[in-house]
């Protein structure tokens, strides 16, 4: 089978911004932090921004503020060892609307929550290739000619499920079974991405390097509009330079047998995959949460009606129902109520 680049781009692009925070805005930020604290650790509306931002009661790693939206997580600080402000945008965020749309988000984020100039910088992009028709197995590990010292091999049931290169604050490169965390992490919207090419009978091999900032300051890489307009040349650096799967051979020097002709087909990727709606990207991310938690839902369902001496499907509903609405008194809020938090979680309700 031939090998088949199904999409290829960007799978992270994270940013950090210098810019000054308003007095203001810090108060802001404090009483919303107290006031999540003092509702049991929830995060409350932010009551600036778009729709949907809220703050939670705690830090987020060495931010102060932990600022949540369903596009992305954010971070605020005063400090003087920080940048002010940390965005990691979701990746079916980035997927949805693309690198640029992306940017223009957290443009719009400066605008309307900092209300002053930020200059951004990339702290972290992650580059991928996802392929089908090329098998990785256990005996490749020592085809590849790789930068890194380090190298993690990962299995399941004794089925190679990937390996990994790299550590620290420069490169890590990661290839992976994707289809099995697919399964696992409920992105059902991938096959959106990878379109016609795709067969769902195969799996599919994802090639993935995580270029974190050291790595950009080298290639003279800063701003996000750098780093999206270096991706082939970074692409090409990290398949040919950083880590390329060599042909077998009885040359020990890996550096000196020739390329694969499977891994040439990644390094011809074109790194040109764009945003394909939100719309897909929330079906199919609601499909693979649905299809996760049925089997649960439905364990804990039946035992419930077992419990309780249901007997019928009907009699199961009916003792759901009542059981939802002696739950209503206990806890003091309806069940719509709660339905409506859980819509503002995922995005699909305002506050």
């Amino acid at each position: 089978m031939t090998v088949r680049v199904l999409a290829s781009g960007l799978d992270a692009l994270y940013l950090s911004g210098t810019t000054e925070l308003r007095s203001s805005l810090v108060s802001l930020l404090d009483a919303r932090r107290e006031n999540a604290a003092v509702q049991g650790n929830v995060h409350v509306p932010l009551g600036l921004g778009p729709d949907g931002l809220t703050v939670g009661w705690g830090p987020w790693d060495r931010y102060r503020f932990r600022l949540e939206h369903p596009n992305a997580l954010i971070g605020l600080t005063q400090s003087r060892n920080l940048p002010p402000i940390r965005i990691q945008p979701r990746a079916e965020f980035l997927h949805a609307v693309g690198p640029q749309g992306v940017i223009e988000w957290c443009d719009e984020f400066a605008v309307t929550v900092i209300a002053s100039p930020v200059a951004w910088q990339v702290s972290r992009v992650d580059l991928f290739a996802d392929t089908q028709g090329w098998d990785v197995t256990a005996t490749d590990r020592r085809r590849f000619a790789a930068r890194a010292n380090s190298r993690r091999t990962y299995e399941e049931r004794d089925d190679l499920t990937g390996f990994q290169w790299g550590a620290g604050k420069s490169v890590l490169a990661r290839i992976y079974d994707k289809t099995v965390e697919i399964q696992k992490d409920g992105k059902d919207w991938w096959p959106s991405i990878w379109g016609n090419l795709y067969d769902p009978t195969k799996r599919v091999v994802r090639t993935e390097f995580q270029v974190k900032r050291d790595a950009l300051r080298e290639f003279g890489l800063h701003t996000p509009e750098q780093v999206l307009a270096a991706r082939p040349v970074l692409w090409k650096y990290l398949t040919e330079n950083w880590l390329s799967l060599r042909e077998f051979s009885d040359d020990s020097n890996l550096s000196r047998r020739a390329v694969d002709a499977d891994w040439l087909a990644i390094q011809n990727a074109q790194l040109d995959s764009e945003g394909i709606g939100q719309d897909l990207v929330r079906s199919g991310s609601q499909a693979g949460d649905i299809r996760r938690i049925i089997p649960a839902l439905v364990g804990y369902a039946t035992r419930f009606g077992a419990l309780t001496g249901a007997v019928t499907l009907d009699d199961l509903l009916d003792a759901l129902h009542d059981m939802l609405v002696d739950d209503e008194r206990t806890r003091g809020i309806s069940v719509e109520e709660r339905l409506h938090l859980k819509a503002q979680g995922l995005g699909w309700a305002a506050p």
